[in-house]
């Protein structure tokens, strides 16, 4: 086999992911895979998956996706394939049919209509798997009836949305 590069993320960055890059790369060490693995800073991961397009085989990044799933398409698109156009198809994952439904879940108006193609990219993803997530972590937020927030509510909830949660005010009653 040949020697396989392995990048995530540094634990300054990221702590809980460079856990699991650490674990990660002993366990494929223990496999017997000759793998060079490297803990670089979150940028620096970015650039080279996202921008440069290679110089790795492997890599462990942290993703931070809507709720509103368009970003299947943004990743796993054939024509946005990085080496090839610049786009963010990092795995290079190449399905017409995936392809097809994108098309069509792109000019979708009907919500009904969206989640259901939506649900079959998934579906595709899940069979085809040109990336494997770890986990999702599940987050709740909890606010007390005194609290008053700085914007309407939207579908993310407080940990969805940066800086506007040190202007929540405090009634006092």
């Amino acid at each position: 086999m040949p020697e396989t590069n392995f990048i995530y993320p540094d634990p300054d960055d990221d702590l809980l992911m460079a856990a699991f890059g650490q674990e990660i790369a002993g366990l494929l060490v223990a496999l017997g895979v000759p793998l060079v693995s490297e803990s670089l800073p979150r940028d620096t991961i970015v650039n080279r998956a996202l921008i440069a397009g290679g110089s790795f085989d492997l890599y462990l990044l942290d993703w931070r996706f809507p709720i509103y799933p368009g970003y299947l398409c943004e990743l796993f698109y054939s024509e946005y394939d990085t080496l090839l156009t610049g786009g963010y198809n990092t795995t290079g994952y190449n399905n017409p049919n995936f392809d097809s439904i994108c098309d069509r879940f792109q000019e979708e108006t009907d919500l009904q209509l969206v989640q259901e193609q939506a649900h079959h990219l998934q579906d595709l993803l899940a069979s085809d798997r040109p990336y494997i997530p770890l986990f999702y972590p599940q987050v709740m937020d909890m606010v007390r009836e005194n609290v008053v927030l700085p914007y309407l509510p939207d579908l993310d909830g407080i940990t969805g949305t940066s800086d506007l949660q040190t202007d929540t005010r405090v009634l006092i009653r």
